[in-house]
């Protein structure tokens, strides 16, 4: 072999090591920003990776050195739902706002769908992607308990307020779906210094669901562990002991807290939420098939004036309230009927999915699956009563569809 031959073979090993080294960063930028996620104030970071990350693929797509595929169970769905609600803008109330949240609070979360489900693509990434999500929970709750309990001085029979300008619903839905996460992982893990980590993260993200005093998030536990028992194959006594050990933990936490009236049926019927989808209603009479337009800032700034007076004096409120608080009557201010049929598409795609993996034969693969459709259910339920359309629970609640996406695959390659 003269200098040149092997002047060429180092030339193509070098360029192989570069785009291997930038396959590899992708997956850290990714993990990044699915670990910031939970964390408010992380904004700048977060764009970062994922402008970062999808110059990278687009780099590596067009020296065809990765296969990027958009096919997925959810396609069709996705599709249907991004064409109606781009539409949108065309009879929206506030066009440029709805230009904004078009992109910002839809496209962009669905290609991070297409991004993970690409890039997480096999059952060994998935975990990784399944540490990452529990991991950075954990540390958002622990510290957020940390600094309202012990450094603010709060007592326990507070709501507790994670961080500044983080909403309660919000963070409660995140922690929910991390300690089903943990809980999984903790049924499986055999190593000593894995259970202790496990047990840790999912005691810590449990409490801090129970401590926001959440009645979205306490709905959303039970019914998610109704659908975990039923959906679950293998031997149901841990599910029996764990539903028995959590209800048991929520209820004495409750019964010793002035938060326990929130949940009896007076203090129930004077929610500000009444009032809210009262005027979502209205809205909806006038605008039953397309709604009024994406754009999330038109509820409070042009409908809330002309539409909360038409509701029930004993129902109307002073202030305008931000959001819809809850994605049912959200889509359905924003997309109307249509819209509304569109993302029932995807949710019944889901469920179709999810079914698909519980009746495969790899058993780790079923339970896992039941966990992950437990965790869909609860941030269903507790989406109802608030937010999971923008912001960290909107991401997560993509991530998640991901990660049910990808155990899907690997359980058709099994």
């Amino acid at each position: 072999m003269d200098f040149r031959t092997f002047k060429h073979y180092q030339n193509v090993i070098s360029r192989q090591g570069v785009f291997a080294l930038l396959d590899q960063a992708v997956l850290v930028l990714v993990g990044l920003f699915v670990f910031l996620n939970p964390f408010p104030h992380t904004t700048s970071a977060k764009e970062l990776c994922f402008y970062l990350t999808l110059a990278i693929l687009i780099f590596l797509i067009i020296r065809k050195k990765i296969v990027f595929s958009l096919r997925s169970p959810l396609t069709v769905p996705f599709v249907l739902y991004i064409l109606w609600a781009g539409a949108s803008i065309f009879w929206a109330i506030d066009t440029q706002n709805s230009m904004h949240d078009f992109y910002a609070h839809l496209v962009k979360y669905i290609v991070l769908y297409y991004v993970i489900i690409n890039v997480f693509n096999s059952e060994k990434r998935l975990t990784i992607l399944t540490w990452i999500v529990i991991i950075s929970t954990f540390i958002f709750a622990l510290k957020g308990m940390i600094h309202f309990y012990l450094l603010m001085g709060n007592p326990l029979a507070e709501r507790l307020i994670p961080a500044e300008r983080a909403p309660i619903n919000s963070s409660a839905i995140l922690n929910l779906f991390a300690a089903f996460l943990s809980l999984y992982f903790l049924t499986r893990e055999k190593r000593w210094p894995g259970r202790i980590l496990l047990s840790l993260s999912f005691a810590g993200t449990f409490m801090a669901t129970l401590l926001s005093f959440s009645r979205a998030a306490l709905i959303a536990l039970v019914v998610s562990a109704g659908v975990l028992f039923v959906s679950h194959s293998g031997r149901k006594i841990r599910i029996i002991a764990s539903i028995v050990i959590l209800s048991l933990a929520a209820g004495s936490l409750y019964i010793f807290s002035p938060h326990l009236k929130r949940l009896q049926p007076e203090e129930l019927s004077k929610d500000l939420r009444i009032g809210i989808y009262y005027t979502c209603v209205e809205i909806f009479k006038d605008y039953p098939i397309a709604g009024v337009g994406f754009g999330m800032e038109t509820f409070e700034k042009h409908m809330w004036d002309k539409y909360n007076p038409k509701i029930p004096l004993e129902l109307r409120m002073s202030d305008p309230a931000s959001s819809p608080h809850g994605f049912f009557f959200d889509i359905m201010v924003r997309l109307g009927l249509v819209g509304l049929i569109l993302f029932g598409f995807i949710i019944l795609r889901t469920v179709q999915i999810s079914r698909s993996i519980l009746i495969r034969r790899e058993k780790h693969i079923r339970r896992w699956g039941a966990y992950l459709l437990a965790s869909f259910t609860g941030m269903l339920v507790a989406g109802f009563f608030g937010s999971i359309l923008h912001g960290a629970a909107a991401y997560n609640f993509y991530i998640l569809l991901a990660m049910i996406t990808i155990l899907s695959r690997s359980a058709q390659d099994a």
